[in-house]
């Protein structure tokens, strides 16, 4: 340290000095030399990386994602680089932050393990949280809402002969009696073996 305090012209000190903190475990001094050291050489993208991945492997997510996200914009940006930013957002967590990401990860990766995963996941949320979301208005007795939310759902996720059957349940208890009949009407004619369904179908008649 009184070696750069003498010589602050000497970047190679510097960087020295901030991986002696680093293997010391002195990690803000460790931020604070390395980010002097970038600052006199922003291009070295290496030792970019090497504070980066001292940020992740510390779990302070936030400093490792600022730091992966200058080098993924970087001409030195490797696939690597993409994953090191993918689990800055996946080991906090933050699916939804993850998944532009993932996407780019999977476009120089097809087969990108993390990467695939973290869009499986990052559907499955969008698909219960749309769900939860129908569920959520059918329970609150907004039942035409609920219905177009339960329609909005099986036009991105596919027919469910249970949603199916709801709707019409739900058409009924918001006294909507001729779009109930319809509904059930439609549904017995796909499930003519439903007798709870006709019975259903009887009432709103």
């Amino acid at each position: 340290n009184q070696y750069s305090e003498k010589h602050p012209e000497d970047n190679e000190i510097i960087l020295e000095i901030a991986r002696v903190c680093s293997w010391d475990k002195r990690w803000s001094d460790a931020v604070s030399y390395y980010e002097k050291y970038l600052q006199r050489v922003p291009k070295d993208y290496s030792v970019l990386r090497e504070l980066a991945q001292m940020e992740l492997w510390n779990k302070r997510y936030p400093e490792a994602r600022k730091y992966y996200g200058v080098l993924s914009k970087s001409p030195a940006a490797t696939p690597d680089d993409f994953e090191a930013l993918l689990e800055t957002y996946t080991w906090a967590g933050d699916i939804a932050g993850a998944q532009p990401v993932a996407e780019k990860l999977a476009q120089l990766q097809p087969n990108n393990e993390l990467a695939l995963q973290t869009l499986h996941t990052y559907a499955e949320q969008k698909r219960l949280a749309a769900r939860n979301h129908a569920e959520d208005l059918a329970a609150a007795r907004r039942y035409p809402e609920a219905v177009a939310a339960y329609r909005s759902y099986m036009a991105t996720y596919g027919d469910d002969p249970k949603i199916d059957f709801l709707i019409c349940r739900l058409y009924s208890w918001g006294k909507d009696y001729a779009n109930s009949a319809r509904s059930y009407q439609i549904y017995i004619s796909q499930h003519p073996d439903d007798t709870q369904a006709r019975l259903e179908l009887a009432n709103v008649e």
